[in-house]
């Protein structure tokens, strides 16, 4: 057992005890302590909901013809809307109001729709005479078709339980329907002296209200068979509309005499000849429909002049709000169950959606409190107002609730509708929603614009500064062999670059030199002096005793009778007269101071000593050779 159900079964020994009347079971009361808690819970919600101004949220076309019942589903996810054009349109408030189905079946104008507590079931009453039961759990199959008026079925109800439906006709009867046992008929309620135009249940399903074309509102008791409890007279009209508050204590009734009524239902309806508490005015034309919203706090109308009219029912049913949007007469209003919307149909063909705030983008028109407008280009909405989009952000639409950040690449320095720019070369954005670009660091260079990067300067070439769209050439006698660099390195010594653009530096070639860095070409070896390996910073002098050939670009011994005394020569000196060298590669000659025999005891020795070498060394003896040792022998 809930602790509703305990609450419940308590007041009811409660009321035994005193000697209250208790109207119904336990079950009854059980529900009603539940309605009032969970109103309790939503109280203080709804109070702050009621305390907003309403605005034109949405408008929802789709009919070809008028629209004349619109209702909400329990959660106010679905909003259903019946039209003359014989059709029931199911829309998704979830998602902008997107059609989600059209039910077909109905031969004739839908004139009143309404869901059972849990969403799961929609009834609808038509001037085909017939009452329909749709699934809305399953895509609004048609399930059942519940015949038994004779005329229009103008008017038809849930009870608080879905177990009931209770229908009006223009054949002056009110019918009371078993949704448990397949639709069959209960109770035939009579009593009208003219077409029923409206029928509602209260909380717990005990009363009926029925308003008719006779002028009077009736209040009947389904505790007992539907008797007639009372008639509440005071139109003067054609009353179209009834509905209860939340917990049964009032009814209000609309009617084509331009009022709406309120009606005194504490005591359950018994007391006979109930004048009204309240009469509402302000339509200028015919009220068609009337609805509270969740805790009875509010009320709202709508008329054939146009109009949506809020009421504040906590101070005796002050006008708190008129709502202008449809350009035709309204034939149904409603509540959705939170109280945060309210939804209008009218002879236009439109549905309005009317909302305690405006739609995304917008805001309240100053000119205009009814109307919301569009946010303007270059702001966006939030929080209920347009707010300049911030620097590094634009918007070229109008009506939105969000601003363009600026793409990598682009910046914005003062927001609004400023569009975004690109980055100018040399630059770069890497972040979105920017003010400014950064530029290139040394060592590197964008030669385009709006790119989100730079790039690194190449090797052989070189970029000091910042914010450049372009890399210098390393110079001639430079060379650079990384990329991204800020400078050029010079050619080291041995080497050389004579181009510019160089990512390394060439060696010195045999025969070469460079001493010096940053070079652009290296120096030949000077006469007298060679060079035979790669990359050197200087050549070798002949030695003493040699001198530089220049046809083979080598240092070469000075042959026999010729000699050199001095480093890096490029000729020997022959021996003068009276003087001799018999051996290559010699720095001095010898004189004439030898004795006279040397001929007769050096000669041979010399000739041998030359064949010897001949023999062991393989060396040809050149003939000058051969010919002064013949001379020697002579």
């Amino acid at each position: 057992m809930t602790s509703y159900n305990f609450i419940a079964i308590v007041l009811g020994l409660i009321c035994t005890i005193w000697g209250y009347p208790i109207h119904g079971d336990l079950n009854r009361i059980s529900s009603y302590v539940t309605t009032r808690y969970r109103n309790a819970e939503h109280h203080l919600v709804t109070r702050k909901m009621n305390a907003k101004s309403f605005f034109l949220n949405q408008i929802i076309k789709g009919h070809s013809d008028a629209v004349w019942s619109v209702a909400y589903n329990h959660d106010g996810s679905k909003l259903v809307s019946g039209s003359v054009d014989k059709t029931i349109k199911v829309w998704d408030m979830e998602n902008g109001g997107k059609l989600l189905n059209t039910l077909v079946g109905h031969e004739g104008c839908v004139k009143s729709l309404a869901f059972n507590n849990d969403g799961s079931r929609l009834v609808s009453g038509s001037y085909d005479n017939t009452i329909k039961v749709w699934d809305m759990d399953n895509n609004g199959i048609l399930i059942q078709t519940i015949k038994g008026h004779s005329k229009y079925v103008d008017s038809v109800a849930y009870n608080h339980d879905g177990s009931r439906v209770v229908s009006g006709s223009y054949d002056r009867t009110i019918k009371i329907w078993n949704m448990t046992a397949g639709g069959s008929l209960l109770h035939t309620l009579e009593g009208h002296n003219d077409y029923v135009c409206a029928v509602a249940y209260n909380y717990d399903g005990t009363r009926v209200v029925s308003g008719s074309a006779d002028k009077t509102v009736r209040v009947w008791d389904m505790e007992n068979g539907g008797t007639l409890i009372q008639t509440l007279e005071g139109h003067s009209k054609t009353v179209t509309s009834v509905a209860y508050n939340h917990n049964g204590t009032r009814v209000v009734s609309g009617s084509y005499d331009k009022t709406i009524k309120v009606w005194n239902m504490e005591d359950g309806g018994f007391q006979p000849l109930t004048p009204p508490l309240h009469t509402l005015e302000g339509h200028e034309n015919n009220v068609n429909s009337v609805a509270y919203n969740y805790d009875g706090s509010r009320l709202v109308s709508g008329s054939h002049d146009k109009t949506v009219k809020v009421w504040n029912m906590e101070n005796g049913g002050s006008l708190v709000q008129t709502l202008k949007g449809h350009s035709e007469g309204i034939k149904s209003v409603t509540y959705s169950n939170d109280g945060s919307s309210i939804a209008s149909g009218s002879w236009d063909r439109a549905t309005e959606i009317w909302k305690h705030a405006c739609p995304a983008g917008t805001v309240p028109d100053v000119n205009n409190t009814q109307q919301c407008q569009k946010c303007p280009k270059g702001a966006y909405e939030a929080d209920g107002t347009c707010q300049t989009c911030p620097p590094g952000s634009s918007q070229h639409l109008d009506g939105q609730v969000s601003c363009d950040k600026c793409q990598t690449g682009t910046y914005q320095k003062h927001g609004g509708n400023e569009p975004c720019k690109k980055c100018p070369a040399g630059t770069f954005q890497f972040l979105t929603g920017q003010t400014f670009c950064n530029e290139c660091q040394a060592g590197t260079y964008q030669p385009n614009e709006g790119e989100k990067s730079c790039m690194k300067c190449l090797t052989g070439n070189f970029q000091p500064q910042i914010g450049q769209k372009s890399c210098n050439k390393c110079k001639s006698g430079t060379f650079q062999s990384k990329e991204g660099k800020q400078s050029c390195k010079l050619c080291p010594v041995g080497s050389s670059s004579s181009r510019s653009g160089q990512n390394i530096c060439d060696e010195c070639q045999a025969g070469t030199y460079q001493p010096n860095q940053g070079k652009r070409i290296c120096k030949k070896c000077p006469p007298g002096s060679i060079q035979p390996l790669f990359g050197q910073i200087a050549c070798n002098k002949c030695r003493a005793g040699t001198y530089y050939h220049s046809g083979e670009n080598i240092c070469d011994e000075c042959p026999a009778g010729s000699v050199q005394p001095l480093e890096g020569q490029t000729t020997c000196d022959l021996c003068k007269s009276g003087t001799y060298q018999l051996f290559e590669g010699q720095t001095r000659c010898f004189g004439e101071t030898m004795p006279n025999l040397l001929p007769t005891f050096v000669a041979p020795v010399v000739v041998v000593s030359l064949l010897i070498v001949v023999y062991f060394s393989g060396r040809v003896v050149e003939r000058k050779t051969v010919a002064v040792a013949a001379a020697i022998m002579v």
